[in-house]
């Protein structure tokens, strides 16, 4: 392969990052040959305190699976580090213990940073790695901050406090891999190689990463078989809370949902995020339009939406009516809370007096591609009963069935605001898939104003699972004996004036 013809740059969407308030972020990664040139890696992790900590690192050529194995390890210990309060240089420290009693992850190097938006501040700690570029519109600067030999091996420098260098709103941060040095074209050394491709860098962090990656991806891995990893970070002010006040007619809605589209698709997120999100605050202000206010009566219908520190969406519409549960059977109509469910994380609906809140939450993916669906997802057996609101569940749950088992539960319980009975008494011992799923609908029922019941065999896998989790906080729990076929071969528990009952 030539300088001059084109290569691989992986992944180009963006999707797969955080949207988090007071920075925007990008990363490419060039693909090099792991067997020889080892497995290079990423992560991004917000921070309680409203921080956000970068690292791309690269770990040397491992037999077998050891190396995603021990990214993968790698990357939770950084995050436990960091959630428990500790500096880049800290973290780095705890990290290089860590190293040292598990082999897999010796030699490894390491560049983090931890960003405060607040502050426009930045801390960074290398373990064998070069310190990030600092591009400005017109120079360019590589911090230093706490360095140390790779992980896992002696060194005789001993951790630092972390000290934070500003960063001004014109100015992105690049963390790169050793390899995007060794792989940058020119003559001179690989960090002036690499600093000769940022120089008069676009504004946009996805524009620089696009820049650097395509020029990389010309020159071939070579014989060390080196790939690259390209993180870029560009301060930004907070985006803006959205707030949208109209009144309660339905003419207003097209409208509405535009704006909240427009909103969303300011924040950065994915095309996915978006339609779920706006699908969701149409499908709740809808909802208020129809049902909140009395036929002739004038009415307003308020939507707002804002970006946690961790990236959640955080929509909120709330009127000033009366909430409706919807009916047992609503047919073709009256599935908005189910459809709600479906769109997002959390759903909580809040009636009162003075009107009603729906709450909506969501946590963009951070997959960077979609991930297929797995094999004989959908061969749960369940029962799905409408009268008397109970759902059956027979055979064995492995994890793969939690997703249909969940979604099943939502149309049963539309979306949480009906009661149901689940009846457990005829799975089998695996049941890694119905805990979840239990506790995500027992939750949405709880936000309803209603209580999933759940019943299984004393001693049996599934109640036990369920009593590890603490289901009983969220669901309520029957320990009932094994069903057995009765003469109209039918297994049921019947439900007296709200209460559970084992049969006869």
């Amino acid at each position: 392969m030539s300088d001059e013809e084109p290569g691989v740059v992986y992944p180009a969407d963006e999707g797969g990052l955080p949207s988090l308030p007071g920075a925007r972020l990008a990363v490419r990664v060039v693909p090099g040959d792991e067997r020889r040139g080892g497995r290079d890696f990423y992560d991004v992790v917000a921070l309680p305190d409203g921080r956000l900590a970068a690292a791309v690192g690269h770990l040397p050529a491992q037999q077998g699976s050891l190396g995603a194995v021990a990214v993968e390890r790698l990357r939770g210990a950084l995050a436990v580090q960091l959630l428990h309060g500790r500096d880049a240089a800290m973290a780095m420290a705890g990290l290089d213990r860590y190293a040292e009693v598990l082999p897999a992850l010796r030699g490894v190097s390491l560049c983090l940073v931890v960003f405060d938006p607040a502050t426009r501040s930045l801390e960074c700690a290398c373990a064998g790695s070069a310190g990030p570029l600092v591009v400005g519109p017109n120079s360019v600067r590589q911090l230093v901050g706490c360095r140390g030999s790779l992980l896992g091996l002696p060194s005789a420098e001993r951790p630092e406090a972390a000290r934070a260098c500003p960063i001004s709103p014109e100015e992105m941060v690049v963390l790169h891999t050793a390899g995007a040095g060794r792989r940058a074209p020119g003559r001179e050394s690989p960090p002036g190689r690499l600093a000769a491709l940022v120089a008069d860098p676009p504004t946009d962090p996805g524009e620089l990463c696009d820049r650097i990656a395509e020029r990389l991806a010309r020159r071939p891995p070579g014989a060390g078989g080196e790939g690259a990893v390209l993180l870029v970070l560009s301060p930004e002010p907070p985006p803006a809370d959205l707030v949208l006040t109209f009144p309660a007619r339905a003419g207003r809605l097209p409208a509405v949902r535009d704006q909240v589209r427009e909103w969303l698709e300011g924040l950065g997120l994915g095309t996915d995020d978006v339609q779920d999100l706006e699908q969701a605050v149409g499908e709740a202000a809808a909802n208020a339009v129809e049902h909140a206010y009395p036929p002739g009566q004038a009415g307003m219908i308020r939507v707002s939406g804002s970006l946690d520190h961790d990236g959640t969406v955080h929509m909120v519409v709330a009127d000033g009516g009366w909430w409706r549960p919807p009916k047992p059977d609503p047919g073709l109509r009256g599935r908005g809370l189910l459809l709600m469910q479906e769109c997002v994380d959390e759903v909580q609906v809040d009636p009162s007096s003075i009107g009603t809140t729906v709450t909506l939450r969501k946590a963009p993916r951070r997959e960077s591609q979609p991930v297929p669906p797995a094999s004989g997802a959908a061969d749960v057996r369940l029962d799905l009963r409408t009268r008397p609101g109970e759902v059956v569940v027979r055979g064995d749950l492995p994890e793969r069935s939690g997703p249909p088992l969940r979604r099943a539960l939502l149309h049963a319980s539309r979306g949480g605001a009906f009661p149901v009975v689940v009846d457990l008494r005829d799975v089998g011992e695996v049941t890694d898939g119905a805990v979840r799923a239990l506790l995500e609908v027992g939750r949405a029922a709880d936000a309803a104003g209603q209580q999933l019941v759940v019943v299984a065999p004393p001693g049996s896998s599934a109640l036990d699972a369920l009593t590890l989790v603490g289901a009983h906080r969220v669901v309520r729990v029957v320990a009932a004996p094994t069903a057995t076929a009765s003469s109209d071969g039918a297994n049921r528990v019947y439900r007296r004036q709200g209460e559970i009952t084992p049969p006869l």
